[in-house]
């Protein structure tokens, strides 16, 4: 809450204090007629912000319902994850929201996406299974032995983060080519690949929720890396091809590893 208020806080003020001349141009028939045009915006990305927020949490509340610690361990595996994927991941998104538009009327948005996606698979996919690999050793050293777990858990996440690393970036491309509708749906498909998955295996040892919340998310990542590509217009034959066999490839053998390790 400090967090976001704070920087809500210094827009309102930086907004006071340098943009005096568009306050006093500001009219409410301008305010009316940009509503119109751009309403598909607030009327889809609130549902979609929802599910997506819902996607995540609330499997981690039934599993701390169904599995106890197995929810502590899945948390702080999340944190270790997403943490620096979250910090590149969104000053990439930040560069690609600010110039996606732009290729797009210039006709350019499929080979731009492409472009993006080369790169995150560069400068991301190594350090993330390396992370993976380390982690179950790394984290009894780290966290203390009692968090071994989290360590394990953290070497399954890896395929999912990667995936999730690739889409989120330019996942704005939806709301850019004006597919708001479809970020929604795609958003309220990730909550019941995550959850439906859930309330089957409730039958099965309780060491399962995890791993089948953590495969439910990254079929749900790899759905929405190829209609975010769909949307931008890119082609799996060339470049990108290559580098997504490449990829595939990458996982398979990883998880070869991982079973070889166990």
């Amino acid at each position: 809450m400090l967090n976001i208020g704070a920087g809500s806080l210094r827009l309102t003020l930086d907004m006071l204090r340098y943009d005096g001349i568009a306050r006093t141009r500001l009219r409410k028939e301008d305010l009316i007629r940009t509503f119109r045009t751009y309403h598909r915006y607030p009327l889809y990305s609130t549902p979609e912000a929802l599910a997506n927020i819902a996607g995540l949490q609330i499997p981690v509340l039934f599993i701390a319902a169904h599995a106890g610690a197995e929810a502590g361990f899945l948390l702080l595996a999340q944190q270790i994850m997403t943490a620096p994927m979250t910090l590149l991941g969104s000053s990439i998104s930040q560069v690609y929201i600010s110039r996606a538009p732009g290729e797009l009327q210039a006709g350019r948005l499929a080979e731009f996406t492409a472009t993006i996606l080369r790169r995150l698979m560069q400068v991301g996919i190594a350090p993330l299974i390396l992370i993976g690999l380390i982690a179950p050793h790394a984290f009894p050293l780290i966290f203390g032995a009692q968090w071994i777990r989290a360590g394990e858990i953290v070497s399954l996440m890896v395929p999912w983060i990667i995936l999730q690393f690739l889409a989120s970036p330019v996942s704005m491309v939806l709301h850019v080519t004006g597919r708001q509708h479809w970020a929604l749906m795609l958003q309220v498909t990730g909550l019941i690949f995550r959850i439906l998955p859930l309330l089957v295996i409730t039958r099965f040892p309780e060491g399962s929720l995890v791993p089948t919340f953590i495969a439910g998310s990254a079929l749900f990542y790899a759905l929405y890396l190829w209609v975010i590509m769909r949307a931008a217009g890119v082609s799996l034959v060339g470049r990108v091809g290559r580098s997504f066999a490449a990829l595939l490839l990458g996982l398979i053998a990883y998880g070869l590893i991982i079973v070889f390790l166990k």
